[in-house]
C-alpha cells in the first residue's frame, strides 16, 4: 500500500470520518425528513379514509332525507285528502242543515199563514153573521117595500164586502151579488162562495128572514133565478139569493 501511496491509518481515519458522517446525517438530516415523510403519508392516509367515510355518510344521509322527503310528501298528501274530504263531508252537513232549516221555518210560515187565515176567515164570519142579523133585525121591524128591501140588503152586503176588503182576507176581495125575489115573503141567503177544495176556507151560508112586501100575491110562482146561487160566484166571493117560504 505503500508503493500506491496509501497510508492505511489515514484510510482507517478517512473511513471512520466517513461512517460518522453518515450517521450524523441520517440522525439529523435524512432521519426527521423520513419521519416527517411517513407522518405526513399516514395522516393522508387518515384524511382518505375519513373523506371516504365523510361520502358513505353524506351518501347515507341523503337516502334518508330521501325518506324523509318521500314519507312527508305521503303524509302531505294524506292532509290534503283527509282534509278535502272533511271539507266536502262539512259542506255537505252545512247543506242538509240549512235545507232542514229551511223546510223547517217554510214549515213554521205556512202554519203561520194557515193560522193567520183561521183567524181572518173566522173574523169574517163573525162580521158577516152580525150584518147578516142587523139587516135582518132591520127587516123585521119595520115593513119594506120591495125597492127599499133590495137597497137595504144591497147596503149591508156592500158592508161585508168593505169588511172582507179591509180585512185582507186570503184569497182577495169579497164580491157580492144580490138575487131576489121581493114579490113574495121568503129568505136571502148570504153566502161567501169560496174554493171547495181549500179545507180552510169553506163556504159560509146565513139565511136572513125577509119580510113580505106590501105588492100583492097574485099566486104564481116567483121567477126561477138565472142560475144556482153562487154557481156565476168566482171563488172567494159573496152571493146573496133569495128561497121563499113554505108558508108564503
Amino acid at each position: 500500500m505503500d508503493q500506491l501511496g496509501i497510508n492505511g491509518w489515514q484510510l482507517l481515519i478517512q473511513l471512520i470520518a466517513f461512517l460518522a458522517f453518515i450517521w450524523l446525517l441520517w440522525k439529523f438530516a435524512v432521519g426527521p425528513i423520513v419521519n416527517v415523510l411517513d407522518q405526513r403519508q399516514h395522516r393522508i392516509s387518515e384524511s382518505m379514509a375519513a373523506a371516504e367515510r365523510m361520502q358513505a355518510e353524506l351518501r347515507s344521509t341523503q337516502a334518508r332525507n330521501e325518506e324523509v322527503l318521500l314519507e312527508a310528501r305521503r303524509e302531505a298528501q294524506d292532509i290534503l285528502s283527509t282534509a278535502r274530504t272533511n271539507g266536502e263531508q262539512m259542506l255537505t252537513r252545512a247543506r242538509e242543515e240549512a235545507n232542514t232549516q229551511a223546510e223547517t221555518y217554510l214549515t213554521r210560515a205556512e202554519e203561520s199563514l194557515r193560522q193567520e187565515a183561521e183567524q181572518a176567515r173566522q173574523l169574517l164570519r163573525r162580521e158577516v153573521a152580525d150584518l147578516a142579523v142587523m139587516a135582518a133585525g132591520r127587516i123585521i121591524r119595520k115593513e119594506l117595500d120591495p125597492k127599499a128591501q133590495t137597497q137595504l140588503i144591497e147596503e149591508t152586503l156592500a158592508d161585508a164586502s168593505r169588511v172582507s176588503t179591509n180585512g185582507d182576507f186570503p184569497g182577495g176581495a169579497a164580491e157580492t151579488t144580490l138575487r131576489q125575489e121581493p114579490q113574495r115573503a121568503g129568505t136571502a141567503t148570504i153566502s161567501r162562495g169560496e174554493s171547495p177544495t181549500d179545507p180552510i176556507h169553506a163556504p159560509e151560508t146565513v139565511d136572513v128572514p125577509v119580510a113580505s112586501s106590501p105588492v100583492a100575491d097574485t099566486g104564481s110562482p116567483p121567477p126561477e133565478p138565472t142560475g144556482e146561487p153562487g154557481a156565476d160566484a168566482k171563488p172567494n166571493q159573496s152571493s146573496v139569493s133569495y128561497r121563499p117560504s113554505r108558508n108564503s
